[in-house]
């Protein structure tokens, strides 16, 4: 059996680090191709691309309901309430209620 030299490692450690960059622009190459894909199914739309600002209300969709296939979710609402945008970031909000209390978390925007 060979003994590794410390030439033999820095090859070798090269050569995983050289992969894990090739996988890293494949992955990069993936995501703009399909941000490409959602962009261009987004804008020809009939709606196109909305943009929500603070101050504007919205409503929050119930997802969770969705995989439910029991009876009693047909009277669950789907819907919530207005609520109040505070403050964005990209695709996401945080939001309050009419009454002006916070809610948690953020929120994903579509």
């Amino acid at each position: 059996m060979n003994q590794l030299s410390t030439t033999n490692v820095h090859v070798h450690s090269a050569y995983v680090a050289e992969q894990r960059l090739d996988a890293l622009a494949n992955c990069n190459m993936n995501s703009l191709k399909q941000k490409a894909a959602f962009d261009k199914q987004v804008l020809t739309s009939p709606t196109g691309h909305v943009v929500f600002q603070p101050g504007q209300l919205v409503q929050v969709y119930a997802s969770e309901v969705d995989g439910n296939y029991k009876l009693s979710r047909k009277i669950i609402p789907c819907w919530s309430a207005p609520h109040r945008i505070t403050s964005q970031w990209m695709n996401s909000c945080t939001l309050e209620m009419l009454e002006g209390f916070p809610m948690a978390g953020w929120f994903h925007m579509r």
